[in-house]
């Protein structure tokens, strides 16, 4: 976001608290089947797994609510 104000806030909540991500813009919109993360990468605060995309690309799904 610019220093004129651009961009807007996505406010997200969970069972435990709300919070607010400032974002440029919200380019696209899609439901996905998240995948648990495994092995070494299972621990890391913040990643709450992967998905596979409609076109095949991979994706990491983000935990806002922890990040």
């Amino acid at each position: 976001a610019g220093a004129d104000g651009d961009g807007m806030l996505l406010r997200i909540r969970s069972e435990k608290r709300a919070v607010a991500l400032h974002c440029d813009a919200v380019l696209d919109q899609e439901e996905v089947v998240v995948k648990p993360l495994e092995g070494v990468l299972s621990g890391i605060p913040g990643l709450s797994g992967t998905a596979v995309l409609g076109d095949g690309d991979v994706v990491t799904i983000l935990d806002v609510v922890t990040l």
